[in-house]
């Protein structure tokens, strides 16, 4: 084993361990003093709990702020017997709070663990869910992010609220949107056009997933780095969804015109006519379907003994996953992905070449004489 994933509640710490005993001594010690009936409330709260968790857009919502998610479930206790209090629901939840810290305890072990997994050379990230300022502090608590390359924490990625679509465009876009800035310290032009995505709940999204992987490699290939362009084609399924990035050569007449237009539409012609075999379109389906959610391929699984930013990328976007919708988005995406059986090339270039859809920006050596 090169590479592990590990979480933190109940793998690490454990985290569920003493909670019906922790909720039932909160209500004793904070109600009784108010003439509560403890023994309702307790059972209140119980069935309150499984209600709040059960739902799983509220879970996801909630557990990002764990003490403000106890203190809804008390009031919620409270209200099922008809006796709503606010000031008692906080007060309860933080004595629960606080009754957790005291009994949480690291699993028999796991230190021991961790300190040989990390000696023989195993790569390890924490991946967890949950609210930031407790997933750390269990973290300093317990010592453990030296044995760690990477932690990755929900509650530090901020809550995406699933199947949010992207923004709309601009309604008053101009055509082929041109902006340029001047720079004098340019030895040449530099141009980059943004071409916006579908949302990524469109059913489309796949397919246009798909196909940007296919036309930034085309456009890799046909236009060569630079120092300061280091790659040509920019997309984050994760990062950000909703903006592609393309680098093309800006020719001498796309400069004197300030639209970056004459290498693009070339690369894209020459894409189009490009034969593409039945083989070659699966191989490169399954080889990024695992950003997707997909089963990793034996290739990245040797790589990601060594290459840590690999490792990196494939935590950051389960994490991100999560927080876009979760399991049951994904699994409908790869569903509509895997569907996906031949090249729609010529559909997409169309797309990618559409006024409406896309903007560009020139950073352009300022004329001679310009005080700019």
């Amino acid at each position: 084993m090169k590479t592990l994933l590990v979480d933190l509640d109940d793998t690490l710490l454990d985290y569920s361990g003493g909670v019906d005993e922790c909720w039932t001594a909160a209500c004793e010690t904070i109600a009784a003093t108010a003439g509560v009936d403890t023994v309702s409330l307790v059972q209140s709260v119980r069935t309150a709990r499984r209600w709040f968790w059960d739902d799983p857009e509220r879970h996801r919502r909630e557990r990002v702020n764990m003490l403000g998610a106890w203190t809804k479930i008390v009031a919620h206790g409270f209200e099922r017997l008809g006796t709503p209090n606010e000031v008692l629901a906080a007060a309860i939840a933080e004595d629960f709070a606080a009754r957790r810290w005291e009994a949480m305890r690291l699993f028999p072990g796991s230190v021991e663990t961790l300190g040989q997994l990390r000696e023989s050379g195993v790569t390890m990230a924490l991946v967890t869910n949950g609210d930031k300022s407790q997933q750390r502090r269990k973290i300093e608590r317990y010592d453990l992010a030296r044995f760690f390359d990477v932690i990755l924490i929900e509650g530090e990625f901020g809550v995406v609220p699933a199947g949010t679509p992207a923004n709309d465009p601009p309604a008053a876009r101009p055509d082929s949107a041109l902006f340029w800035v001047d720079r004098r310290d340019l030895q040449e032009p530099i141009g980059v056009i943004g071409v916006i995505a579908p949302a990524l709940d469109d059913t489309t999204h796949p397919d246009l997933f798909l196909h940007s992987i296919l036309i930034g490699s085309a456009f890799s290939a046909h236009w060569p780095r630079t120092a300061i362009i280091p790659s040509r084609f920019q997309y984050s399924i994760i990062d950000d969804p909703d903006l592609i990035r393309i680098y093309p050569i800006v020719t001498t007449s796309d400069y004197e015109v300030g639209v970056i237009r004459e290498s693009y539409l070339e690369a894209m012609i020459a894409l189009t006519q490009l034969q593409i075999r039945p083989e070659e379109f699966r191989s490169l389906q399954a080889g990024v379907r695992w950003l997707i959610g997909g089963t990793l391929t034996r290739d990245l699984r040797k790589r990601m003994a060594t290459d840590r930013g690999l490792l990196m990328t494939l935590a950051s976007s389960g994490a991100t996953r999560e927080l876009w919708g979760g399991e049951s988005f994904w699994r409908e995406y790869r569903r509509r992905y895997d569907a996906i059986d031949r090249p729609g090339l010529s559909r997409w270039a169309d797309y990618f070449t559409n006024p409406k859809n896309m903007a560009q920006l020139m950073y352009r050596i300022p004329p001679a004489g310009s005080s700019k």
